[in-house]
């Protein structure tokens, strides 16, 4: 009775298959075990937009890097990804409320407008606000945003996704001995077209981007004064794959950007632009127990401190057993500094800081990961980079203004990590990692020059409806570095820099003890309750604004 309830059922998806579209080119996906390396993130509390997964016909191996950003010190409502492709939502709708005195509020809604085999629409909104007290001062940042997203199929091969979206933001920023407010508009626009035919796929992609700090009436330096930057960044993105057989494939990325930038920095800088190209070809090869990716980054720019940068980009994964892996990457390239990408990872600098390229000459990785067995996986991971010109935050002067200052950074980093998973009743991870820690060594994505970084989490789900979480997040050693000495805006001349020699500040150790719980309550309803910071330990964000003290969310989810 059991294989005849199968045969029918194997029949009818077949049915239903054949009379939707009739798929005659067979998939092959090889498992690769990679360890990636977590990335970091700030406070986060904008969130950006994220165009919509993308189900290819042919699958191609493609990887991207993005940069780390400092540990966040408070977790805030995400806005949900109605796109999953694991898992889609059968509701359209979602609203999510948190408050935790003495002023903190997360807003995130969100609804899926249009909904079929071919369409689907998506649009959504959040606002954050946060104010605290802190050595006598009062912290504001409030932060609205909204977007939408198209996802659009074209034929039976072709998929278009767009999203549109648009930020406000105010916080206080620190300068001069005081707190000043601070106002920025961000706005995004993006589209990419994506298409397979046989062994041969491409897409092609347009962008637009406008990042603007506020001029502040209320706040002058020495005259001419300092105004706030103002960017526009235009893209146009492509790419290919082509099929050599089962087992290799060739692929070709091209990237251009084009950047507008008002300086104004003081009056008579005006306007500045540049270009960036960047070429990637790479020719992949996969067996039974290796995959090699074998490519490089060609760079051109135009405006730009270099000229022409070529750079590895390659990797090989070697997986002996099915429990153990190992990997050895190189990359680098030129990197744009965008007034976003800046505000991202530091947010708190001045907005009339520097933003010019920077240049990565060598990153090298390896790593090896040993399960799972039992539950458990072991990584083992280091590396080591060189980034020219790269710009670390660093305080102007004894007044603790912050800027963006150029260095030339190296240095190695190395960690492990452990995990553990039983079932769907306990989850554990626990990572550690170290870097140098000097005025031009370290890890370069470490921002907060962080020496040690400890990070662990447990989820215990005793219930089907509840999940209890922990976690302890430690960054040791935190420092900036003051590179200025105290001067007079309006006559810099008068300094000796070849005899100013930069100081360490320290920004003390981040840690942060988090306790949560999450109950469903059934399958539209559910309440939450975190609590971050639960020590109330006191530490220093780049930009010389003390970090929350204890602080969390209370708050319902409703799916309608």
């Amino acid at each position: 009775m059991t294989l005849r309830y199968i045969t029918l059922a194997l029949a009818s998806a077949l049915a239903l298959s054949a009379s939707a579209q009739s798929l005659t080119k067979e998939i092959t996906v090889e498992h690769e075990i990679i360890p990636e390396q977590r990335e970091a993130t700030r406070l986060n509390f904008m969130p950006s937009i994220n165009l919509s997964p993308i189900t290819a016909t042919r699958l191609s191996y493609s990887e991207r890097v993005a940069s780390s950003r400092i540990a966040s010190a408070l977790t805030i409502l995400e806005p949900a990804a109605f796109d999953d492709a694991i898992y889609v939502s059968p509701f359209k709708g979602y609203a999510a409320l948190g408050f935790f005195p003495m002023y903190n509020t997360n807003l995130s809604a969100g609804y899926r407008f249009i909904d079929n085999e071919r369409t689907r629409v998506n649009g959504w909104m959040q606002y954050n606000g946060t104010a605290y007290k802190r050595d006598g001062s009062y912290y504001r940042r409030n932060t609205a945003s909204l977007g939408a997203m198209l996802h659009q199929a074209i034929g039976g091969k072709s998929v278009l996704d767009a999203g549109v979206g648009y930020t406000f933001a105010r916080y206080n920023l620190y300068d001069a001995d005081a707190l000043r407010p601070q106002n920025l508009h961000k706005f995004d626009l993006n589209a990419l077209f994506r298409s397979s035919h046989s062994d041969f796929d491409y897409n092609i992609g347009v962008s637009f981007n406008r990042f603007a700090y506020v001029d502040n009436p209320d706040w002058a330096l020495a005259q001419p004064a300092p105004f706030a930057k103002r960017q526009n960044l235009y893209g146009v993105a492509g790419g290919m794959a082509f099929g050599i057989n089962d087992r290799s494939s060739l692929t070709i990325d091209v990237d251009f950007t084009a950047s507008s930038l008002r300086m104004d920095y003081l009056k008579e800088y005006g306007s500045k632009s540049d270009q960036l190209l960047t070429v990637t070809p790479k020719y992949s090869l996969s067996g039974n127990n290796a995959v090699l990716d074998l490519g490089a980054r060609i760079d051109f720019t135009l405006h730009g401190d270099k000229v022409f940068h070529i750079a590895p980009d390659a990797k090989l994964t070697i997986m002996p057993a099915s429990q153990f892996s190992l990997y050895v990457k190189a990359g680098g390239g030129e990197h744009r500094n965008t007034l976003s990408s800046l505000y991202d990872c530091a947010p708190f600098v001045q907005p009339y800081a520097q933003n010019r390229f920077s240049h990565i000459p060598l990153t090298a990785d390896a790593g090896i990961t040993i399960g799972p067995f039992r539950g458990f996986h072991f990584d083992l991971y280091g590396g080591y980079a060189i980034a020219n010109d790269w710009l670390m935050p660093a305080f102007m002067d004894d007044s603790r203004i912050c800027l963006f200052e150029q260095i030339d950074m190296k240095g190695w980093r190395v960690g492990a990590a452990l995990g553990y998973k039983y079932n769907d009743i306990v989850e554990l991870k626990a990572s550690f990692e170290a870097a140098p820690q000097k005025y031009d060594r370290g890890y370069y994505l470490w921002r907060d020059r962080a020496k040690n970084v400890l990070d662990a989490s447990l989820r215990v789900t005793p219930i089907s409806a509840l999940d209890i979480t922990a976690g302890f997040e430690l960054r040791t050693k935190r420092a900036m570095w003051s590179v200025y000495p105290d001067v007079d805006l309006s006559d810099p001349g008068n300094i000796n820099w070849d005899e100013y020699q930069p100081t360490e500040v320290s920004l003390g150790n981040m840690s942060n003890l988090k306790l949560g719980a999450l109950y469903r309550i059934d399958s539209q309803w559910s309440a939450f309750v975190r609590g971050e910071n639960l020590l109330n330990k006191k530490c220093l964000l780049p930009g010389n604004i003390p970090m929350q003290g204890l602080t969390g969310l209370v708050g319902v989810t409703y799916k309608f």
